[in-house]
């Protein structure tokens, strides 16, 4: 059972600026674990012990992520052009994101790279893929992307 996805992207955008910001110095998703702004997400979301782990994954990744309505998925957003008009994350690098299988390692680096291209994408799309995270979510998210270019 997946989350309201929504009220998690709003209850994090109702977060004081100081507790957004701790939430971005986490390095792994297991770093959130010790950060009491994790916890105030966390707990109004947490529903049954399988979303542990789905959830640990979309607030890893939240801060990092401009929710835009009907906007693109994770894998399209991620093969969006730069004012230069080049792509900014390259095929090579999702496809080394997609190849990771485990999945602490693959959200790092999945947030290195939302970090670094700030796309603006529909978080509602975005998420199911970070929440069910697995071979068929990073199979999508290849096929996202190459079909955006």
């Amino acid at each position: 059972m997946e989350p309201d996805l929504q009220a998690l992207y709003d209850d994090f955008a109702n977060l004081d600026s100081t507790r957004q910001s701790l939430l971005k110095r986490a390095v792994t998703p297991e770093d959130l674990l010790e950060m009491p702004a994790f916890y105030n997400l966390y707990r109004k979301h947490f529903k049954h012990p399988g979303q542990r782990a789905g959830l640990l994954r979309l607030i890893f990744c939240l801060p990092f992520i401009k929710h835009l309505p009907d906007g693109k998925s994770l894998g399209a957003a991620l093969a969006a052009k730069g004012q230069d008009g080049s792509v900014k994350i390259s095929e090579k690098r999702v496809i080394q994101i997609s190849r990771v299988e485990n999945p602490a390692q693959a959200m790092a680096q999945l947030r290195r790279v939302l970090n670094y291209a700030e796309p603006a994408m529909d978080w509602l799309k975005a998420g199911k893929s970070i929440w069910y995270w697995g071979p068929n979510s990073r199979r999508q998210l290849l096929e996202d992307y190459f079909i955006a270019l």
